[in-house]
């Protein structure tokens, strides 16, 4: 019985560890296609600022 524990354990674990990767995929694949274009509009808005 504790040894099934265990491996329900692990099993539930190691899932929620994979949907962590999966979400830090996400995220880095939305910074990785969106990145530039923030980085674009923030050093925009920074010139705006600079020049007025």
């Amino acid at each position: 019985m504790v040894l099934t524990k265990n491996v329900i354990l692990q099993r539930s674990l190691s899932f929620e560890l994979s949907f962590e990767l999966m979400n830090n995929n996400v995220y880095n694949a939305l910074l990785y296609c969106y990145g530039d274009r923030i980085i674009q509009g923030v050093i925009a808005h920074l010139t705006q600022l600079v020049t007025k």
